[in-house]
């Protein structure tokens, strides 16, 4: 019994480390398309004003980030809801996700003034500074 526990838990890691994989994969991906869209494109009105940063840039850039960050954050939900169950899972990152999501939904003029839900969204972030609260008034 020991050692099936054992192979399913080398299974579910190497199951990890291929998504991990893929997910780097699809980033590098993501990074060289848009290195190649920018070049392709770079006489293109559209280009002159997503490069000159104007509002359309902001909105792009925001999407972006809110998109990078949710996904960070979605991320953090599944570890905790598979640490819930008792099965093994990665540790989550707190503050990474929230932050780029805050960043992005304040880029994005009609999500501006709710950019502070972010904060409370993701749980490795809410764990974390709940942790940091509780051992701040420990010590006193």
């Amino acid at each position: 019994m020991a050692l099936s526990g054992t192979r399913h838990d080398h299974r579910s890691a190497l199951k990890d480390l291929v998504y991990l994989l893929l997910a780097a994969g699809g980033v590098i991906l993501l990074l060289f398309g848009t290195a190649l869209l920018l070049d392709t494109y770079k006489n293109a009105p559209w280009m002159a004003e997503l490069l000159s940063g104007g509002h359309t840039a902001r909105t792009i850039a925001g999407s972006v980030l809110a998109v990078l960050g949710g996904a960070i954050i979605a991320g953090n939900w599944v570890f905790l809801v598979k640490r819930y169950r008792g099965q093994k899972a990665p540790s989550s990152i707190p503050l990474v996700g929230a932050v780029l999501l805050a960043i992005g939904l304040r880029n994005i003029a009609p999500l501006n003034p709710y950019f502070w839900v972010a904060i409370l969204i993701d749980p490795a972030t809410i764990l974390m500074l709940t942790g940091f609260l509780r051992e701040l008034f420990r010590r006193r």
